[in-house]
């Protein structure tokens, strides 16, 4: 008797069996054991940067958190009717000691608004992404005072998912993308 390998086990038929089996007829297995295989195929060969999953879930981070920093943090920065800045944030920026602080509050407002919504949309990505890290890492770092990975606070975790999206870029779904096919495109043409 000679033996087969099966996807999970091995079968024992006989050599003359063996010839003419398909490869469905020698892998007695259930439907359910074939759907958690591909399950778990999906999710360990998942993680490769062209599976929808992670592509959704890179745009569903990017634009969750580029739309809510853009309505909480960045709306209150500056009271948009007579474009002017929030004067608590301002005395913040003056109380550490940051040159310029009328000419950084706007700089740091208008970052976390319109760079926050370009991210969110997910068009120049990398730069709206280090521009908002930066922006972070002042607030994260010498206002909140604290090491980082020990006492972390809201800042310092906007501040590494800026970090990382500004390593991997906007991912597929995305204004980039879309910019980068159609130059690419555009550039055959010619």
């Amino acid at each position: 008797m000679g033996s087969a390998v099966c996807l999970y086990h091995v079968c024992d038929w006989p050599d003359s069996a063996k010839s003419s089996l398909t490869i469905s007829a020698m892998t007695p297995i259930s439907t359910v054991q074939k759907l958690g295989m591909r399950g778990f195929q999906w999710f360990v060969s998942g993680l490769a940067p062209q599976a929808w999953p992670v592509e959704a879930g890179l745009f569903l981070l990017r634009f969750y958190t580029g739309l809510s920093l853009m309505l909480t943090s960045g709306r209150a920065k500056v009271r948009i009717r007579q474009l002017e800045l929030d004067q608590p944030f301002l005395d913040i920026l003056i109380n550490l000691g940051v040159p310029f602080p009328i000419f950084f509050a706007w700089v740091s407002a208008s970052v976390e608004i319109i760079g926050a919504v370009l991210f969110a949309l997910g068009l120049g990505t990398r730069p709206m992404a280090l521009l908002l890290a930066i922006n972070m890492a002042v607030a994260a770092f010498p206002y909140y005072r604290e090491l980082p990975l020990v006492n972390l606070n809201l800042p310092q975790l906007l501040f590494w998912v800026f970090v990382c999206f500004t390593l991997l870029g906007s991912g597929r779904w995305s204004i980039d993308h879309l910019l980068r096919g159609w130059l690419k495109r555009r550039g055959a043409t010619r």
